[in-house]
């Protein structure tokens, strides 16, 4: 397994390079976070767990023991919940003691209730302000402790680690792509493509996230949509170009009535769209041809006709003997994946 000084890449966090934007001096955080590190690179998954939250226990303590202004300014990070929740200080009035934010993780403003409704405003002492350093010492912390999580098979941990770090960044790869494997893992495949496709969209280029994207849509439902419409059992199209359906074109029949599909052993015309593939790719001339063949077929107005093509049922005719035309089209059948190894790719951030 790649230690934590070697995943990410740019993606990783770097902690304390840069003194002049505030850069993290705590050393007993940054002691924590080298333990964690070196626990991890070794395989003890307990002590690094261990190490990287007794450093979040750290960073707690150097958050408040920094310098508290007694007015914020615009584009200030706080914390404004006990609970995790950060935020960006978007409008001040300090004459008022008011400010007002928007989230750091949804990039969205805060409101009261309702988006459109009223904003909620913040007094000076419910907003605590915090560095960047420090807002990226938490979120590599975070996310390190979502991949040993991962790694040690606790996924509603996995989880829980994954979704405080994106209160901090909403759309971290790293940890959208160890709440999606773990979300997986718990037979949640509907929310696991949600959160996949979004970090599809991040890092389109990610092979463990494309994969397990793949892997997530396999599982749903084959009548799922998702909400916007654009995406389901064809494929995703707002997460990435990661279809497993392609399509295939059926081949008109052969001498003698055999169908040359059947010949190739293809997949002949899907039942469900009748024998002639998808009827909205069919004109209309072809439309009115086959309803009056269907109306021949449903019985015969002779009195005493013995004919039994007359009520055969239309749908039980030889597919073989009738060739769809050449627009027709029927879905391929998707190649088998092997099931992702999860944790593969789940190492801690570089800190």
């Amino acid at each position: 397994a790649r230690g934590p000084a070697q995943e990410g890449g740019a993606m990783a966090p770097q902690i304390g390079e840069d003194a002049s934007a505030g850069a993290l001096t705590d050393s007993a955080c940054l002691a924590a976070r080298a333990a964690g590190n070196e626990a991890y690179s070794a395989g003890d998954l307990a002590k690094a767990g261990d190490s990287y939250q007794e450093a979040l226990a750290c960073w707690e303590k150097a958050m408040h023991a920094a310098d508290q202004a007694e007015a914020l300014t615009k584009g200030q990070v706080v914390q404004y919940s006990a609970k995790g929740f950060f935020g960006v200080v978007m409008s001040v009035f300090p004459l008022f003691d008011e400010y007002f934010l928007k989230d750091l993780g949804s990039d969205q403003a805060i409101w009261v209730g309702d988006a459109g409704g009223t904003l909620r405003r913040f007094g000076r002492q419910e907003l605590v302000p915090i560095s960047k350093a420090l807002v990226d010492f938490r979120l590599a912390m975070l996310q390190n402790l979502a991949a040993v999580s991962l790694r040690q098979d606790d996924f509603v941990q996995t989880v829980k680690w994954a979704d405080l770090a994106l209160c901090l960044a909403g759309r971290s790869p790293k940890a959208l792509m160890r709440k999606g494997a773990a979300l997986l893992r718990l037979n949640r495949p509907g929310p696991a493509s949600d959160v996949l496709a979004t970090a599809a969209l991040e890092v389109p280029k990610d092979n463990e996230v494309r994969r397990l994207l793949r892997e997530a849509e396999k599982m749903r439902s084959p009548t799922w949509v998702c909400v916007t419409g654009c995406c389901g059992p064809w494929g995703i199209v707002c997460g990435g170009p990661v279809s497993d359906s392609m399509s295939s074109v059926v081949a008109p029949a052969g001498k003698g009535g055999e169908s040359w599909a059947a010949a190739a052993g293809l997949p002949g015309p899907s039942p469900a769209l009748g024998r002639g593939g998808d009827s909205s790719c069919a004109s209309e001339e072809e439309e009115e041809e086959a309803e009056r063949e269907n109306e021949t077929r449903r019985g015969c107005t002779k009195e005493g006709c013995e004919d039994s093509s007359c009520d055969s049922d239309p749908d039980a005719e030889d597919q073989a003997d009738k060739p769809p035309p050449a627009w027709a089209f029927v879905a391929g059948q998707a190649p088998a994946v092997a099931a992702p190894a999860v944790g593969a790719d789940a190492t801690a951030d570089a800190a």
